[in-house]
């Protein structure tokens, strides 16, 4: 590429990451205006892909691809998580791969009716939970803090009750801080349903 080129490419190459940016935002958002701002973020990043071949030729439009599946949409990614927490300062529990993790579920519900959803979920947990009955570090750890590790399934059915939802529960499950922060809440005299708020009000930022 000339230097025409190699301008207009890192031209794209911002503007792939603003629109991108932006996309992610509202996937990642309740509000009112997240789903449009979802979906025309989405429309405007694939547009501008299209776009970047007639401007950079072949081989720019390629390379901007291969950069914005493995560069661009990292970046963007992770400037949205930062975005998130600062909108939502109760997110205290909340970890850049805890919030992929929240992205993948907020994208199954939209390709997927809620019944589907919630029975994928719960396959997912069972077989996990399957699992860290049969795991050696594991079974060490609920040693470890004296409880049985049958306390999980506990643990996960009290979640689903409370209201705190599929994501808080396979992201407490899947988490041995997380677990522990369970039981000395419960050791502290919180019920079940304050629980579910505390770790909804830290895993998703609510109020």
């Amino acid at each position: 590429m000339d230097f025409y080129e190699n301008y207009v490419w890192y031209l794209f190459a911002l503007v792939l990451l603003v629109t991108n940016f932006i996309n992610l935002l509202g996937a990642s958002n309740n509000g009112s205006k997240s789903g449009a701002i979802y979906f025309w973020g989405g429309i405007v990043t694939w547009i501008v892909l299209i776009i970047s071949f007639i401007f950079t030729g072949w081989i720019g439009g390629i390379a901007l691809l291969i950069a914005f599946l493995f560069i661009i949409g990292p970046i963007g990614q992770r400037l949205t998580f930062v975005v998130f927490k600062l909108s939502h300062p109760n997110a205290k529990l909340l970890t850049y791969k805890l919030f992929k993790i929240r992205d993948e579920f907020r994208e199954r519900e939209r390709r997927t009716s809620s019944i589907e959803s919630v029975m994928q979920v719960n396959r997912e947990l069972d077989v996990y939970i399957q699992g860290m009955k049969n795991s050696v570090n594991a079974i060490q750890f609920f040693e470890d803090i004296d409880v049985d590790i049958n306390k999980i399934d506990d643990i996960r059915y009290s979640l689903m009750a409370s209201g705190a939802g599929e994501f808080v529960a396979y992201s407490v499950v899947r988490n041995p801080d997380l677990v522990l922060k369970y039981i000395e809440m419960e050791k502290k005299g919180l019920s079940r349903r304050d629980i579910g708020y505390e770790f909804l009000k830290g895993l998703e930022g609510v109020h």
